[in-house]
């Protein structure tokens, strides 16, 4: 797959992941100019669970299965239930 075809996929699914994500726990987009792609921070303020959907899919097709969508997904939640509970902070790589 070449560059081109890599970013368009990469930054579809991870939208979907995002949007996924801030339709459940919430959350606010910010662009982090210095990698290039969006982030999507969950509970600003309380605590702050930030996810980078988009390095996370490159990954998924670059590596295979090591890279499991539904297991980052998982941490993500386990975080957000975490940071509401203890004011946790992370970001899910």
């Amino acid at each position: 797959m070449d560059k081109d075809a890599m970013d368009s996929v990469s930054s579809m699914a991870g939208s979907y992941i995002f949007e996924v994500a801030r339709r459940n726990y919430g959350g606010q987009y910010f662009w982090v100019q210095d990698r290039d792609q969006p982030v999507l921070v969950t509970g600003k303020a309380e605590y702050s669970i930030s996810i980078f959907a988009f390095v996370k899919v490159k990954g998924r097709i670059q590596n295979g299965k090591e890279d499991e969508i539904p297991y980052y997904f998982d941490g993500y939640i386990e975080a957000v239930n975490k940071g509401k509970k203890t004011g946790y902070s992370a970001t899910i790589v």
